[in-house]
């Protein structure tokens, strides 16, 4: 399985990386000792390496060539070594770009571990040696032996587990990140105009604003926002039908992807609820043209996953069900889901496109993914590309980026628990199996506040369940929280999800006895205005 890019270095990245084995953008390393000169230069030649494949990677210290911790114990002696400026400094000894580094310590039954993400390039052209990197140890004959390790003008790529020098063939994907900053670069001044133009237009007088494959996504965005302001539905139907066009017939899909959870994105921020709607429409009928690529699924759920991300945030509750329950049956022959995106998840995983969460628990194989890699990609695709997180408005460099992140990491996993529960809670209406939530593999934390929010409001409940009763929502609840709970605390190393809540579980209790839900948890402060029957808010 390949590693998913997104720049972080927590825990759960951690917990995600242990589950792959080493290759092009992930290295392990039992131990490193940076005062030791072959050490340093090792480390040195991978950075660069790994730097030198767009978008860069990742190495984990102090785990062994199997993706263990070792049988005796790794300790840091000086944990300012392994800063990520300390590291930025030896490596910036040796070349003349700079590479970006980020680091972070993390303390597993005893042994240290260190995650270190290296960044590609900001250019994105390959970065050559500036100096050798020599070093000397015993040749076994009472002499000593000078090993090169690299010299000037050698340009090393990741290959696989190893570094090799850069080969002709190489070369395009080494420079794709290059080229496409050139493309950009070239049509920059038509797009800052035709940016302008957007936002000028935008103000007044019912002009279309037009909406063309080769602008920015900045520009896109502008004259998608224009369109709106304007009401010009016949410029953001024809957007719409090429996008669903170029989706099921371009081999790249992740473009067309972003410009479409784009324009829902901007639908949602200008309350346009008709827009948000037919942008799912348009999702989904790709999806059912290209569900027989695993590839194309897998892409278009993790754009569904962005889509929903953005309604969690922007509180547009009614428009998850919609999002969700559309229900999917590939040919006659084949299981009926209630869910599309469910169907997607299973495609993807069988074809060993992302581990999503789609085996239960008691299913007989040892090859049971329920590790949430899907998210990662769906931030790593947020963080790249801002059409698709209007409101979360950050460059991601460096530095003070955790709070953003969180802000787009826990909308993701709490629309992937929203969507597991909608779907085992209105299996009655549309049959079809259940669900289970990817977010296992991340915090807890992350899920619990939409699921407080949820049964702590009876309007918000009534507009993600628009059909179901309030016992199956209930029992929804404990179901998925639970297969949630038990599949995050069978991870190595790795303590997980804590139980609910005492005053959730008093409530969804209360509910499945045969209670409403107007109960009043005991155990905590709720206004009572908020915890209403459905029943009660649906009669309104």
């Amino acid at each position: 399985m390949a590693v998913v890019w997104d720049g972080r270095t927590d825990e759960e990245k951690l917990q995600e990386l242990l589950r792959l084995g080493e290759q092009t953008q992930l290295d392990f390393k039992v131990e490193l000792d940076l005062r030791d000169r072959r050490h340093e230069l090792d480390f040195v030649k991978d950075a660069v390496a790994m730097a030198n494949r767009p978008p860069g990677g990742y190495i984990l210290v102090g785990i062994t060539d199997e993706g263990h911790l070792p049988v005796t114990p790794w300790r840091i002696k000086n944990p300012q070594m392994f800063d990520g400026a300390t590291l930025r400094d030896k490596i910036g000894k040796y070349i003349e770009a700079d590479i970006e580094v980020v680091s972070q310590i993390h303390r597993i039954n005893g042994s240290d571990v260190v995650v270190i993400a290296i960044f590609s390039t900001r250019s994105g052209l390959p970065v050559p040696m500036m100096r050798v990197g020599q070093y000397t140890s015993p040749n076994g004959k009472g002499r000593m032996k000078t090993k090169t390790v690299f010299r000037p003008g050698e340009i090393f790529i990741r290959d696989g587990a190893g570094n090799v020098p850069i080969r002709y063939r190489d070369w395009p994907s080494v420079l794709a990140k290059y080229d496409h900053q050139l493309k950009e670069a070239a049509t920059s001044d038509v797009n800052s105009l035709m940016s302008k133009l957007a936002e000028a237009l935008g103000g007044g007088g019912k002009v279309n604003v037009p909406l063309e494959p080769f602008m920015t996504d900045d520009t896109v965005s502008a004259a998608i926002r224009a369109n709106i302001r304007q009401g010009n539905r016949a410029e953001l139907k024809i957007f719409l039908q090429n996008t669903r066009e170029e989706i099921v017939v371009a081999e790249e899909k992740i473009k067309p992807l972003v410009r479409l959870v784009g324009v829902g994105c901007e639908a949602m921020l200008a309350d346009d609820y008709d827009l948000a709607i037919k942008t799912i429409g348009t999702m989904y009928d790709a999806f059912t043209s290209i569900a027989k690529s695993p590839s194309a699924v897998a892409a278009t759920i993790v754009a569904a996953y962005l889509f929903g991300a953005a309604a969690v945030r922007l509180g547009c509750w009614e428009l998850i069900p919609e999002l969700v329950l559309r229900p999917f049956q590939r040919t006659p022959a084949h299981p009926r889901y209630s869910s599309w995106i469910r169907y997607g998840q299973i495609e993807a995983s069988a074809h060993n496109q992302y581990p999503f969460s789609s085996v239960p628990l008691d299913a007989n194989t040892d090859d049971a993914d329920d590790n949430g890699t899907m998210i990662s990609e769906g931030l790593s695709w947020a963080r790249t590309y801002p059409l698709v997180r209007p409101d979360v408005l950050h460059d991601f460099g460096l530095h003070n980026t955790s709070r953003k992140t969180d802000t787009l990491l826990n909308s993701l996993c709490q629309f992937d628990f929203l969507y597991a529960w909608l779907v085992n809670a209105s299996a009655r209406e549309h049959g079809g199996g259940g669900a289970y939530a990817a977010s296992s593999a991340f915090k807890h934390w992350r899920t619990l506040p939409i699921i407080e929010r949820a049964i702590s409001n009876g309007e918000m409940r009534a507009k993600l369940f628009p059909a179901a009763r309030e016992k199956e929502i209930a029992q929804a609840l404990r179901s998925t929280y639970s297969h949630a709970e038990k599949v995050s605390n069978r991870e190595r190393y790795f303590t997980g999800w804590q139980p609910l809540p005492p005053w959730i579980s008093e409530f969804v209790e209360h509910i499945v006895a045969g209670g409403n839900g107007a109960h009043q948890p005991s155990g905590r402060s709720v206004p009572q205005t908020n915890v209403v029957s459905l029943n009660e808010v649906r009669a309104n």
